[in-house]
């Protein structure tokens, strides 16, 4: 496998990484806070999800994130199969 191509997998994956080590709920609900923040929703969805995040118990949160860490990581996989499929293309 070309160097690049082999860097660029390992950045990609890095997000899930990062979220999967996150075992402190405060942290966690951070990070959930801060992804929320920067969704391309309305102001006002924003303030809605954040005031629910902050009455979720501390099992809701875990539930939450382990639901966020899984989606990051498809979306990773799914950008991962995409560059894979670009490099081999550009290759043959």
């Amino acid at each position: 496998m070309l160097p690049l191509l082999r860097n660029t997998l390992k950045y990609i994956n890095m997000l899930f990484h990062f979220l999967q080590k996150q075992k402190d709920i405060k942290k966690q609900k951070k990070l959930v806070e801060t992804i929320i923040v920067s969704l391309n929703i309305s102001e006002e969805q924003k303030k809605l999800y954040i005031e629910a995040l902050e009455v979720t118990s501390p099992q809701e949160t875990q539930e939450l994130y382990k639901n966020l860490s899984r989606f990051v990581e498809q979306i990773e996989l799914k950008e991962l199969e995409q560059i894979q499929k670009e490099s081999f293309t550009s290759i043959s």
